[in-house]
């Protein structure tokens, strides 16, 4: 049996790491203080900084037709 396909304690921690990046990323656009172009490439290099192992299935924060800047 390998341990390929486990979920490692690493990689558990990296989502949440990546999860709270994403609320406070969200939080700068709520607050105006990023724009909308600006949370999507916070959000690509929190992507890259974490390497979240579950981002395809963390839902999407940011609705891009209800915000209009």
């Amino acid at each position: 049996m390998t341990t390929d396909r486990f979920f490692t304690p690493e990689q558990f921690q990296q989502d949440i790491d990546y999860y709270r990046a994403q609320i406070i990323t969200k939080a700068l656009l709520d607050a105006e203080l990023i724009s909308l172009e600006e949370y999507h490439k916070m959000s690509e290099l929190n992507a890259q900084s974490f390497s979240p192992f579950l981002v395809d299935i963390f839902p999407n924060t940011v609705d891009s037709t209800a915000v209009q800047r």
